[in-house]
């Protein structure tokens, strides 16, 4: 198996969230809300994020989420306006 690493903006992976697949093995939502905004504070500070772990899918454009679903679920609902700071 190859593993490479990459940076991808966080808007980037939003847009493209239908690309990305949660297996069905992964546990469900579990972060609160507090949870949830202090990542997204996390993120517009700046910090730096635990890695996200993809792998390829079916398509060179299509991923399963190996490592990150609660991050990224939490990015997700931001962007959509579902959740405030």
């Amino acid at each position: 198996m190859k593993m490479s690493a990459e940076k991808k903006a966080i808007d980037k992976i939003f847009r493209r969230r239908d690309r990305y697949d949660i297996p069905e093995w992964q546990r469900g939502k579990v972060w609160n809300k507090t949870k949830k905004q202090r990542l997204i504070d996390s993120i517009l500070r700046g910090w730096h994020l635990p890695k996200f772990y993809f792998v390829e899918g079916t398509t060179e454009e299509d991923y399963l989420v190996e490592d990150g679903q609660q991050r990224l679920a939490a990015i997700y609902e931001f962007f959509s306006n579902q959740l405030p700071l």
